[in-house]
């Protein structure tokens, strides 16, 4: 595989003094015939692998854990087991991959399907026959420690849940928690956030992280895994950009966004860089703390004798023992180090029925340490997820993470239950600071919804609205019914005009919402330029929540130095009268993206931030455009016909004539989008991109029953925006900023669209 950047691991190769250090120190090697050792299948073989060279048919590569040890050891620095999972690669890419492979490197993917019914995905993979026929079938040995799914909800559900009361301050975090914190420890994460809290720093937790590719590249998957890698880069740099350390507890996830991505891919762009330089292990930033004077030695004894295994990919970070030299501080606490070279789980590989009992021999080494402390040894310490559940494997005692000592030190965490304690919930440490001075501008559905969520999350949110909104307001407060009952929010400010709103605000407001009817958005804009002009305060970032397309080009005309943001919303939320709503699916997608401003605005940061904390599941996008277009292709499905006939959407589905008509509008936007190099996207769990190219070709009589249960089933006799509109005696609609956008756009782009002009 020949290099494609001058950072690429295998100009190290020439490096190699063929000392063969690495081989007397690699714990692969020292188990098995079947490992040669790093230097014969690494920089030797490598030499018979670059193009123009015959192939190594060597396939003991394979072998090779990935545990790093050979790379600290060389003193030349070559990059050997990056070498050797490039080697792996190139094996695949020939080869394939077996299924086996293939479903252990898609840890995301596993733990959302078993985290449905994690009861029954625990007794699917945890009884003995289904061990025994997992190892006859698929090779994945019996005995290996595959974790247990949480059965009291994911780490995201807690986030929801504990939205209200977690600390929101001017100090910020990003945390990157990866998949065993999301699905099977969420207690790692909770602890987390509390410790975090405690040094008085407010965690954001962006929903739109998924797996760092680590399984991926490990088994051979570069173009998955860089798929992976590049959607990390794509939500996680803006924070990066903004100045926000991000944190990771996983010390393989931190280390695959640092380094092991993007030099196993050569990606060494702007926003990989800026990712890569803004992460940071836990431990590793809370001993930046420490030396500046700000961590927290508020501890309580912790009568324990601790054996504590510094990872390998800890170990790969190349800060030294952070977590080791943390634990130190706490009093009573008698920490042990290993010194063992590896657990020998390495991730995946001691999961494959072939290496299950190298993983163990290579172990071995850290079994007995452990065991050699003592009978008091209640638990032992790991800061790397499958290193702990191999260390429960071979030494048969529970295995914490450091920060779940410390979290226990401090007096808010139960190393036993390894859950919050109430003592957690009464710290008196936490900030009042808010993250936005934010201006709602619309006090319909959306308004309301957007002012309840960042209200009950103790945000400083100001409402515009109607006469009938404000003194409702003043009356009873906010009337918000979700999934878990009814809320009153008190302590949103109503105004009755912008106008109000400006002259009743005690500091310059950050944000401002619009989220009135397009056809509002002239007027609105007008009103909130006046107001800036008379008050003087400047320019708050503006995001649109509307639907249809046109909007964000109005407020840029208009406020010109003003960054803004295109927002896109899929939560169905009823008006039940002035100043009260109810959340009819609980979804709470919120997809946001910059459309003007610079690319490291940390006004958007915080936008995406504070909205994520205030319980809505934020997505950005990098193409903004593509958000807003794939969103009206959703508002328009079923809604302007429905008007014109005046029948529920149910009645409008059932006639194929009216379906095609659907399709052959939705066809021409899709056609529209393409001349103007405007992607479909998938947004909130409409998977438009991968149904755009079956849209576009495919048979009515396969498109017509989805639609039927998608649009007219889903909806039933519910009736979309432009029919309530038009029922209501509105003199306008928003049809001109939907199926009129289309008509626009194909008209400048040379795309014709009868059928849009027609609706």
């Amino acid at each position: 595989m020949a290099p494609i950047a001058w950072e690429s691991v295998d100009h190290s190769l020439d490096e190699c003094i063929k000392c063969n250090i690495c081989t007397s120190y690699c714990p692969v090697a020292a188990v098995t015939d079947l490992f040669p050792g790093p230097k014969y299948v690494g920089p030797q073989a490598q030499r018979f692998r670059e193009n123009g060279q015959p192939h190594s048919p060597d396939h003991s590569v394979d072998y090779c854990s990935g545990c790093r040890v050979c790379n600290e050891v060389c003193p030349t620095g070559v990059k050997i087991a990056e070498l050797n999972a490039r080697a792996r690669a190139e094996i695949v890419a020939e080869h394939g991959l077996p299924l086996r492979n293939r479903l252990l490197g898609r840890n995301e993917t596993l733990g959302k399907l078993g985290s449905i019914a994690p009861g029954l995905a625990n007794f699917a993979l945890q009884n003995g026959l289904s061990r025994v026929l997992a190892e006859k079938i698929m090779g994945i040995a019996r005995e290996a420690p595959l974790p247990t799914w949480s059965t009291t909800g994911t780490f995201q559900d807690w986030l929801r849940a504990s939205a209200r009361t977690r600390l929101k301050s001017d100090k910020k975090v990003v945390y990157f928690h990866g998949c065993a914190t999301m699905y099977y420890e969420p207690f790692i994460g909770r602890a987390t956030v509390a410790v975090l809290e405690h040094h008085g720093y407010e965690v954001i937790v962006p929903t739109t992280q998924n797996c760092c590719g680590l399984p991926l590249l490990s088994n051979g998957e570069f173009g998955a895994a860089e798929k992976y890698h590049k959607n990390n880069v794509a939500h996680l740099s803006s924070y990066a950009r903004a100045g926000f350390p991000i944190i990771g507890t996983s010390t393989s996830c931190t280390l695959t966004l640092q380094e092991e991505a993007p030099e196993l891919l050569d990606l060494h762009d702007e926003g990989s860089d800026a990712l890569k330089m803004a992460t940071w292990d836990l431990f590793e930033w809370l001993r930046e703390l420490h030396e500046k004077g700000e961590f927290r030695t508020d501890f309580k004894p912790l009568n324990l004798v601790l054996p504590y295994h510094a990872p390998c990919q800890m170990r790969a970070h190349r800060v030294g023992k952070p977590a080791l030299e943390l634990m130190a501080l706490i009093p009573g606490l008698d920490v042990r180090e290993s010194h063992a070279r590896c657990c020998g789980i390495a991730g995946t590989y001691g999961y494959k029925q072939e290496k299950y009992q190298i993983a163990m021999d290579v172990g071995e080494e850290l079994f007995d340490f452990v065991g050699e402390q003592g009978t008091d040894v209640r638990y032992s310490a790991c800061d790397s997820e499958t290193c702990r559940w191999q260390l429960e494997h071979g030494t048969h005692l529970p295995s914490r993470h450091p920060v779940e000592i410390l979290a226990a030190a401090y007096g808010f965490y139960d190393l036993d239950k390894r859950e919050l304690i109430s003592a957690y919930t009464v710290n008196d440490h936490r900030s009042t600071t808010m993250s936005l001075n934010t201006l709602i501008i619309g006090a319909g559905a959306i308004g309301c919804l957007a002012g309840a969520k960042l209200a009950l999350t103790g945000q400083t949110v100001t409402l515009a609205g109607r006469a009938s909104f404000v003194q409702a307001m003043r009356e009873r407060g906010l009337s918000y019914t979700d999934e878990t009952g009814q809320h009153i929010v008190r302590n949103i400010r109503p105004a009755g005009s912008i106008d109000e709103a400006f002259a009743r605000a005690e500091s310059a407001f950050d944000l401002a919402v619009l989220t009135v009817k397009s056809y509002d958005t002239t007027a609105a804009l007008a009103e909130l330029s006046d107001a800036l002009a008379s008050t003087g305060a400047p320019a708050p970032a503006l995001l649109s929540m509307q639907n249809g397309v046109g909007n964000e080009d109005a407020i840029a005309a208009v406020l010109p130095a003003a960054t803004v943001i295109a927002g896109s919303i899929t939560t169905p939320v009823s008006m039940q009268g002035p100043g009260a709503i109810r959340v009819d699916k609980p979804r709470y997608g919120l997809g946001l993206g910059l459309w003007r401003g610079p690319a490291e605005s940390a006004l958007f940061a915080e936008s995406v931030a504070t909205f994520t904390n205030a319980g809505f599941a934020v997505k950005t996008f990098a193409s903004a455009p593509g958000m807003k277009w794939t969103k009206l292709l959703m508002n328009m499905m079923g809604n302007a016909i429905v008007a014109i006939l005046g029948e529920t959407p149910e009645q409008v589905f059932a006639d194929s004539r009216m379906v095609d008509l659907e399709i052959a509008a939705w066809r021409e936007a899709l056609a529209v989008m393409d001349k103007a190099g405007i992607p479909a996207l998938n947004i909130d769990g409409y998977p438009f991109a991968t149904l755009a190219p079956l849209i576009r070709t495919a048979p009515g009589f396969l498109i017509r029953p989805v639609l039927r249960a998608q649009i007219g089933g889903a909806r039933g006799g519910k009736l979309p925006s432009l029919a309530i509109d038009l029922q209501s005696g509105k003199p306008r609609s928003e049809v001109f900023w939907l199926n009129g956008a289309v008509v626009d756009k194909g008209k400048a782009a040379g795309v014709p669209t009868p059928v849009n002009r027609l609706l």
